[in-house]
């Protein structure tokens, strides 16, 4: 079924239906489940700007009708909605007539009047032309991205193992010296720092705090993204990735990890597993790995 069509069953079905607030609707459900605009926008992979817009029943910003349907279909089953009252709802307020709109009668005193353009459907067949070369770029958009990120998972090798070139030097002893220096002071316990909590850091065995980078090995179950950044403040890994794909990024600890739809993602830190449910909040979660 295709957009149109699916929007006029939406409107021929809730002719009786009561007047829907989409706005304060959107925003009750979203407050209901704990879940602020900027974890719904990155979910969405839309701005909070957008949203905002939404919750407040402003479409002059968004980009058209077709696209700010798409919009409400998506907000409402984030946030656990059925999608059809709200299109519905949007569908009505498109076709009711302006708020104050009155009509003007002129009395004809015999002057000539010069009728009104013969081409006046010509700005609607562009308007749907503009509208339709926007939609198709979209969607060969976003195949290109599902494509190029499944050909980056089978053509990316795993990493081998380093090989040590030169003389084997023994720790804590310095060359050239009849005396050994001290062993190094052992590691200290590993953390896992939630981002409420920080910085007291709540003791798991899936992190460990060495010296240098870290390995982070993320496997997908479903489609999810996740965010990494490094102790530099450098983001070193920005991706969204599909079901059954693997994915290592490596970074200088404490790494700070966003992860979207986190139900469908496994990890690893330093070949150890990490279990990220507990930090997860409306399927979103925010944690750091020291």
């Amino acid at each position: 079924m295709n957009e149109n069509a699916e929007v006029q069953q939406y409107e021929s079905s809730g002719e009786n239906d009561p007047a829907v607030d989409i706005g304060a609707t959107l925003a009750d459900a979203r407050e209901h489940l704990g879940l602020s605009i900027e974890d719904a926008a990155l979910q969405l992979r839309l701005s909070p700007r957008q949203l905002r817009a939404l919750e407040a029943n402003d479409h002059s910003g968004l980009p058209g009708a077709t696209f700010v349907r798409g919009f409400i279909r998506n907000y409402a089953r984030l946030l656990q909605l059925a999608p059809e009252p709200l299109l519905r709802a949007y569908g009505m307020h498109m076709h009711a007539p302006e708020h104050g709109q009155r009509s003007i009668s002129l009395h004809s005193e015999g002057i000539p009047i010069l009728g009104r353009d013969k081409k006046f459907w010509l700005p609607y067949v562009v308007a749907s032309v503009l509208v339709a070369v926007m939609l198709g770029g979209w969607v060969i958009y976003m195949d290109y991205f599902e494509h190029r990120a499944s050909v980056h998972v089978a053509l990316t090798p795993e990493p081998s193992p380093a090989k040590t070139a030169g003389p084997v030097t023994t720790p804590g002893v310095k060359t050239g010296s009849s005396m050994p220096e001290p062993p190094p002071a052992p590691p200290t316990a590993p953390n896992v720092v939630t981002e409420a909590s920080a910085p007291i850091a709540v003791n798991s065995p899936a992190a460990l705090s060495i010296a240098g980078g870290s390995r982070l090995k993320l496997t997908f179950s479903q489609q999810s993204w996740v965010s990494v950044i490094d102790r530099s403040g450098k983001e070193v890994f920005n991706k969204t990735r599909l079901a059954g794909s693997e994915d290592v990024a490596e970074g200088a600890p404490p790494l700070n990890i966003v992860v979207g739809n986190a139900a469908g993602v496994q990890m690893t830190f330093n070949d150890k597993p990490v279990d990220i449910a507990p930090y997860a909040k409306a399927n979103v979660a925010r944690f750091t790995l020291e």
